[in-house]
């Protein structure tokens, strides 16, 4: 039985969303499905079927996915008790789709894998992803990385990493961190033992900065 599905860089759209549902609706088989760059965005996001209890890898990256869709696509989130895996990488969600994708995470405990990557997210919008990692007990890895995050930011996420234990894998990178901020993320690897992968290429520490913590 079809277990894996990527549908990757076609011309699906919201309109070809309808029958995708109707297959996810009958389908008890299918575990991933990979729908990046099909041009969908909130009319299709209505259409996913809320009553599929199978993906545990869901990809929807390059979309048109704004804060409409984000609310339907919580209500899905909310329904699968096996969702492990959620790629919205590059897509139109803002605040309030994005705190509507973190309360349904929150309720679902099985999402272990968050990409939020090139969303444009800045020092306000990190406060409602740090509110999350200190409710959220089995996300593991969390990637925002190519955003517009600052010290501000970073300091959400430092308060927050003091005492959580079950993040590994923070990808940072392409941000606008600078020495202040890189500093921060430094100091709390002595106090949190359970991040062991912290990536942040391509943000705006001076050389010195890097010299000293490599």
């Amino acid at each position: 039985m079809l277990q894996e599905l990527s549908l990757r860089n076609n011309r699906i759209r919201d309109k070809g969303m309808e029958y995708i549902a109707n297959v996810l609706r009958e389908n008890m088989t299918l575990n991933t499905l990979n729908l990046s760059k099909n041009s969908i965005g909130n009319d299709g996001l209505k259409r996913l079927a809320k009553d599929n209890m199978t993906l545990i890898t869901l990809i929807l990256s390059n979309n048109l996915i704004g804060d409409d869709g984000a609310k339907h696509l919580a209500e899905a989130i909310q329904n699968n008790s096996k969702l492990i895996t959620l790629n919205l990488e590059n897509n139109r969600i803002g605040d309030g789709g994005a705190q509507k994708i973190v309360t349904a995470l929150n309720i679902n405990t099985m999402p272990k894998s968050l990409n939020f990557s090139k969303h444009c997210i800045k020092d306000e919008q990190v406060s409602i992803l740090a509110q999350s990692l200190t409710d959220n007990k089995t996300l593991i890895e969390l990637d925002i990385s190519s955003n517009q995050i600052g010290e501000n930011g970073v300091q959400y996420l430092v308060n927050v990493l003091e005492n959580n234990t079950k993040l590994t894998i923070l990808n940072l990178s392409r941000n606008q961190i600078g020495d202040s901020g890189v500093q921060k993320l430094a100091d709390i690897l002595h106090v949190n033992k359970t991040l062991i992968n912290l990536k942040l290429v391509h943000n705006q520490a001076s050389q010195r900065i890097q010299h000293e913590l490599n």
